[in-house]
């Protein structure tokens, strides 16, 4: 498993896959990460300036070097957004973060698609069978209430 999980220090706990350490929302690592696929896309979809300086800092410290130090075996000079975030994904994996980006940028079903077919893993929903209407999301009850919208009828629906 991944040598970021860490199993409870109480010896009298086995097999538990929790510990007393705070639960991180966003680590400093996912910041920099945010900042530089904003400011990729921002930039018409390549990271210049700080966003590589930031991208650069994560892939150090990644790769067991100092993470302030620059080194040409990792260090990058330009990356694209989609770059930036196969490098989160890594980065992030095991933390829940991956679906998210992936149902923001609409792309599911092509990353679902370069699974490995001898992958024995049942999905909800087959990737032939994704599409738009599955990154709708329900609008609030809150913001309906005394206004003109609507639900999303063409896709959010309760099951």
């Amino acid at each position: 498993m991944y040598k970021k999980f860490d199993i409870s220090g109480r010896p009298d706990i086995a097999d538990r896959w929790d510990s007393f350490r705070a639960y991180e929302i966003y680590r400093y690592a996912e910041v920099l990460l945010i900042y530089a696929e904003a400011s990729a896309r921002a930039n018409g979809g390549t990271a210049t300036g700080d966003a590589i300086v930031a991208l650069n800092q994560i892939k150090r410290r990644a790769a067991g070097l100092p993470y302030d130090v620059a080194n040409p075996s990792v260090d990058v000079t330009t990356a694209t957004a989609d770059q930036i975030m196969l490098e989160k994904a890594w980065e992030l994996a095991g933390e829940a973060k991956r679906w998210w980006d992936l149902v923001r940028t609409e792309t599911v079903a092509a990353v679902n698609a370069r699974r490995d077919p001898k992958e024995d893993v049942k999905l909800a929903i087959p990737v032939s069978q994704i599409s738009w209407k599955h990154y709708i999301a329900p609008i609030p009850y809150s913001a309906l209430t005394n206004s003109d919208l609507v639900q999303n009828p063409e896709g959010f629906k309760a099951q």
